[in-house]
């Protein structure tokens, strides 16, 4: 076809199908359902009601909770979790996530806070009184081993050990890190005239672990339970030291990889061919 001098030329793809059924391209098979390992549900929250538990505790205790573990074992999902389901803690305190990067300085760091709480056209200045029309708040910190050593750092960490002293208001930190703090801030007490300012302020620790082989194998049997897979199917990945998102990732495409073979295998899908 010609229009205004210019030649169009659409490709066609001809596609012959061996049966007269409708024709689906990646159609699941109907009996393999979804991907369970795909679903919101956390896998760090399968069998830990121990340390959900043992976290509540704490929390409804007033206390300043420090989160330790790898990375992929539930740290942040905790913190999520805290925030979504705070009605559970004793007091309702309003909880608020407060995002720290490595160099952030003091005056940022109030900024932020003042925004989270008083909106957008807050200022630094407005802090104190904005903390003042509080009586009980939570503040959510992920992977605070990011701050900075030395000066800036050390200043930022100053500035939440005082926020936990305010007089007016009670405020707690929840913190994670991938080392217990004592550790990644030991340089700021071997080498400045005082203790790391989380001295005696963030002692109380959780500690997350990879999945123990129980752990995984109880996790693994949960989630396929309704599917056609079994334990066996899974076996290769038994025996190893899995943290949960990494399980679950692993899970996750080897239950689309089954389920594609089964598809192929059984000849219940339609048929393309040339």
């Amino acid at each position: 076809d010609e229009q205004d001098g210019v030649s169009w030329y659409v490709p066609v793809l001809y596609l012959r199908q061996a049966k007269s059924e409708p024709l689906f391209l990646l159609k699941r098979p109907t009996h393999c359902p979804p991907n369970p390992f795909a679903k919101d549900k956390p896998a760090c929250f399968i069998w830990r009601e121990p340390v959900i538990r043992v976290l509540w505790e704490r929390l409804n205790a007033s206390s300043n909770l420090s989160i330790v573990g790898p990375s992929g074992c539930g740290k942040t999902t905790l913190l999520h979790l805290i925030k979504i389901e705070r009605d559970k803690l004793a007091s309702h305190p309003e909880v608020i996530w407060l995002p720290l990067e490595g160099w952030i300085n003091p005056v940022d760091a109030q900024l932020r806070l003042a925004r989270a709480l008083g909106g957008e056209k807050a200022k630094a200045t407005d802090l104190p009184w904005l903390l003042q029309q509080r009586r009980h708040l939570l503040i959510l910190i992920d992977d605070i081993g990011q701050l900075a050593r030395r000066k800036s750092g050390v200043d930022v960490r100053i500035w939440l050990r005082q926020l936990t002293q305010y007089p007016d208001t009670t405020i707690r930190l929840v913190t994670t890190s991938m080392k217990p703090l004592d550790e990644i801030f030991r340089a700021d007490e071997n080498e400045s005239d005082f203790y790391s300012p989380f001295h005696h302020v963030m002692n109380n620790r959780i500690t997350l672990e990879a999945f123990s082989d129980e752990e995984a194998r109880q996790y693994i049997e949960e989630t396929i339970r309704g599917t056609p897979l079994t334990l066996q199917d899974f076996s290769h990945l038994l025996n190893k030291r899995w943290v949960p998102r990494d399980l679950k990732n692993a899970c996750s495409e080897l239950y689309d990889r089954l389920c594609q073979n089964d598809w192929m295998d059984s000849g219940t899908g339609n048929t393309l061919s040339k």
